[in-house]
């Protein structure tokens, strides 16, 4: 899990993987990979977890009482996709 705070917040204030695919827009299985760290990489685009724009997004949503920084501290090891 790439993020174990957020996971944990999520678990605390019953936020599925589903409600995170609904506010941003994107596949369930986009949520998955973003959670657990995998990466995408299209010629020069190469990302890791959440978009600033996408936490920006979950923590004004849903989880407005925790810290921004705290939420979406992640750990470094990663998957490959």
């Amino acid at each position: 899990m790439l993020y174990p705070n957020l996971a944990k917040a999520m678990k605390e204030e019953d936020v599925t993987k589903t409600d995170l695919a609904n506010l941003l827009q994107v596949h369930f299985n986009t949520i998955t990979a973003k959670l657990e760290g995998e990466t995408t990489s299209q010629k020069t685009n190469y990302q890791i977890g959440f978009t600033l724009i996408e936490a920006v997004m979950i923590k004004n949503i849903f989880f407005k009482k925790y810290d921004l920084n705290w939420l979406f501290a992640f750990k470094t090891q990663t998957k490959s996709a």
